[in-house]
């Protein structure tokens, strides 16, 4: 049985709060860094130049920004077929039938959780989809 804070005396101390929050909210174990991991996610699949995010985010240098964003897999899928139905402002496609009927499948199959790699055994071991 867990004992509710008096609303009328501060927290002890921040991390306090954040968990009896989070706890509320049924997100035990979310930390407070976990939505820093996230916001840089969200901005990275959302086009926004790398420059842009690191003056943002803080960080130096791009493999600070590799180490906090995690492009998702639906992500990369979706950028890759922009490029071949022409979605992105200024990209433009020679489509002709056989290839319009067939990039979707094509790239459903190419991306995979390693990137436009094919899974191979290797990476089917290493790589779970998420």
């Amino acid at each position: 049985m867990s004992v509710k804070p008096d609303p009328t005396k501060p927290m002890s101390t921040w991390r306090t709060a954040w968990r009896a929050l989070t706890r509320e909210a049924g997100l035990p174990g979310l930390r407070f860094h976990d939505l820093r991991h996230h916001a840089i996610t969200e901005l990275a699949e959302s086009s926004t130049s790398d420059q842009t995010i690191m003056a943002i985010a803080g960080h130096v240098s791009p493999k600070m920004l590799t180490h906090y964003s995690h492009v998702r897999l639906e992500a990369k899928r979706r950028a890759l077929s922009a490029l071949t139905t022409g979605v992105k402002e200024g990209v433009t496609t020679h489509a002709t039938s056989q290839n319009q009927a067939q990039s979707p499948q094509v790239l459903s199959l190419v991306v995979d959780v390693a990137g436009i790699e094919p899974a191979t055994p290797c990476l089917q071991s290493r790589c779970s989809p998420s």
